[in-house]
């Protein structure tokens, strides 16, 4: 018997490329390659932050796939040990993989999940050159060629960008200290951007130049929740007073509807349906109200523990996603009834984005960037089985599908925006079928 080296840790995989004379072995993160022709060794240390499960050549040696219990398999260049795909979409612990016959596929298998991946696609979305600067607002423009972003810090050195979405390059950006997080709103001809400081004054911006063209409100209580119709002809915004107001988009004017006027509590969450005639309103007191947009009136209402952290309404407008601040299991309620029919619990410790993908079929969930304790995640959810289909380790939202629906927006750990095609993150393809949920 040939001794050729002894590992600290134990070794669970190990391969020999075609030609035999490769030897990759893997015992916890480190991955050790020795040429059994020139004696020499190289390394890989600490690729992976949980042990390797699976280390393997593909049939021409060119390429290396590691697999481990961090939720994640990686794909090397023998020659130079550079990694060439990250491929994160895996719901288990463990991750085994195995390289398809022409080594143009990758085959990756986790919690009875089968993945198809195609190399010759890259998985990691693009990401927006911020320039490190921490994003905390992001929105489409209406022809889905332009992304406005409001960076930096909340009351200083905070700005308002515009890019383009083709290069990825910044065209313009305007320095505006306590630009509000979340509010940020093209109008739907895409001339003005919709953008709040302070909490209480908002703002009407030249989308192509940014310059402020008018303030159409100063409010004397701070701003909770705000909103912009699908048809873009109504702004809707509630204070912490329990006031809801609209303006109209083209005239600017305001009106405050009194029906939605909320006592002794105020929104959080101003949501319009994908139709425009229903109007879902979260509240302080932990309610969700749906509303009859049109004619002003409740239909319905439940409670969520803690009060809602996040909301979608599926593009047909026959459901409504919604998680709690407390529970972080993910309900579909039936609408208008707000009955529920499904809890989806294979959730992290806490959720505060929802998007259902624009064909209904899949519901994405992520967590806040800034998670300080437990993982910052992405999930794409089978709408109709319930069950998680992929899970993409340090991504988080909010998340914004582009007008045609072929991207999406999403964040990272560090706040930078990401740009995901939407086609071909259906990869990698789920193979087995799960029973749906009985209703």
């Amino acid at each position: 018997m040939l001794s050729l080296r002894e590992f600290q840790d134990p070794v669970l995989s190990i391969d020999i490329s075609r030609d035999g004379n490769l030897i990759a072995a893997a015992a916890a993160g480190n991955v050790w390659l020795y040429n059994l022709a020139s004696k020499q060794s190289r390394y890989l240390r600490d690729v992976h932050f949980h042990a390797i499960r699976t280390v393997q050549f593909s049939q021409d040696g060119r390429r290396l796939l590691t697999t481990a219990e961090d939720y994640t398999a990686k794909v090397w260049d023998v020659r130079s040990l550079a990694q060439s795909h990250r491929l994160t979409a895996h719901i288990g612990y463990a991750v085994y993989g195995a390289f398809s016959p022409d080594g143009r596929g990758l085959y990756t298998a986790s919690q009875g999940t089968l993945n198809l991946w195609d190399l010759e696609k890259h998985d990691i979305p693009l990401r927006l050159g911020t320039d490190s600067r921490a994003t905390r607002a992001m929105a489409w423009s209406p022809d889905g060629k332009h992304v406005a972003t409001i960076e930096g810090t909340l009351w200083r050195d905070s700005s308002l960008s515009l890019w383009d979405v083709s290069s990825r390059n910044r065209l313009i950006s305007a320095k505006q200290n306590g630009l509000s997080d979340d509010w940020l709103f093209f109008t739907r001809d895409g001339k003005w951007l919709i953008s709040v400081v302070r909490e209480r004054m908002v703002e009407i911006r030249d989308a192509q130049t940014l310059s402020v063209q008018r303030v159409i409100a100063t409010l004397p209580a701070p701003i909770t929740a705000m909103t912009l119709s699908p048809d873009g002809q109504s702004l809707l915004a509630g204070d912490r007073r329990g006031r809801v107001f609209r303006w109209n988009t083209t005239t600017w004017l305001e009106d405050e509807i009194e029906q939605m006027a909320l006592r002794n509590n105020y929104a959080t969450l101003l949501l319009f349906a994908p139709q425009g005639d229903r109007l879902l309103v979260g509240t302080a007191d932990g309610r969700l109200i749906l509303w009859d947009a049109i004619r002003l009136r409740p239909l319905a209402s439940t409670t969520l523990d803690g009060g809602p952290a996040a909301a979608a309404f599926d593009p047909q407008g026959r459901w409504l996603a919604a998680v709690g601040r407390i529970s972080p299991a993910i309900q579909l309620l039936e609408l208008p009834n707000l009955e529920r029919v499904a809890v989806w619990d294979e959730t992290p410790g806490f959720i505060a984005h929802l998007a259902f993908s624009p064909d209904g079929k899949a519901l994405l969930s992520a967590t806040p960037a800034e998670m300080a304790a437990g993982r910052v995640e992405l999930r794409v959810w089978n709408v109709t089985s319930g069950r998680c289909h992929a899970v993409f380790p340090e991504l988080a939202g909010p998340i914004f599908f582009a007008p045609d629906g072929q991207s999406f927006l999403s964040l990272d750990r560090t706040r930078q925006v990401r740009i995901w095609n939407a086609s071909a993150q259906a990869k990698p393809e789920l193979l087995t079928h799960r029973r749906a949920y009985n209703r």
